[in-house]
């Protein structure tokens, strides 16, 4: 249940009927497809379609509860003000002429390679706070460079992806968690960028190799 996005626990807990709609239009009123390339039947397909049935509870949830947005912008906040003198950059989330529904918490560690981001990535994670990297740019996966993509020449998703931890953000979380979240963010910062995010010779052959693979 934890791992549904939070404003779709909300409304699964408020509003199941909701949720049971949505589903179904997606599972069993879609039109039948054909079987593809690959031998994906009819189920499989319509399982693929369940990010159209999270957007779509997503906006039956915007009318459910209009606090929701209001909570995500607390959030926000708290986090802008927490990191405000940390090694980070912050994607802004508004400003005089725009605002945002503060779907994601994007930062960036400025000059930090993959390795290194990803070193950050699983401190947290021992620490018990899970996050992500919106998004690994297409030429990176297997079946891209297999066309012949090269990220090479996509210096600018590249640099986008590099060196970005998406923290996270649903509205299960209490000021406390946040926090937490972010002294546990900064501390592997702090840990892996000052080099104790490696420690020994293992490690360092396992940065080499990384970092040789990025390419």
């Amino acid at each position: 249940d934890r791992a549904l996005p939070g404003a779709l626990q909300i409304l699964l807990r408020e509003e199941p009927a909701v949720v049971l709609q949505q589903l179904l239009r997606v599972l069993v009123l879609a039109p039948l497809g054909r079987r593809g390339i690959g031998g994906h039947d009819d189920l499989r397909d319509r399982l693929a379609r369940l990010d159209q049935a999270h957007h779509a509870v997503a906006l039956a949830h915007v009318d459910v509860d209009p606090a929701l947005l209001a909570r995500r912008r607390q959030m926000v906040n708290r986090y802008e003000r927490n990191l405000a003198d940390a090694p980070v950059q912050l994607i802004r989330h508004g400003g005089e002429d725009r605002t945002s529904s503060c779907h994601l918490m994007l930062t960036r560690v400025p000059d930090a390679l993959p390795v290194l981001r990803d070193a950050i990535i699983e401190r947290m994670a021992s620490a018990g706070v899970a996050t992500n990297v919106h998004y690994k740019p297409l030429p990176l996966l297997s079946a891209y460079r297999e066309l012949g993509f090269s990220i090479m020449d996509f210096p600018n998703a590249y640099a986008q992806f590099a060196n970005e931890i998406t923290l996270p953000l649903h509205t299960l979380l209490t000021d406390d968690d946040i926090d937490y979240i972010c002294d546990v963010y900064q501390q592997a910062i702090e840990d892996v960028l000052l080099g104790r995010g490696f420690g020994g010779e293992d490690d360092l052959d396992a940065l080499f190799a990384a970092m040789a693979g990025m390419f």
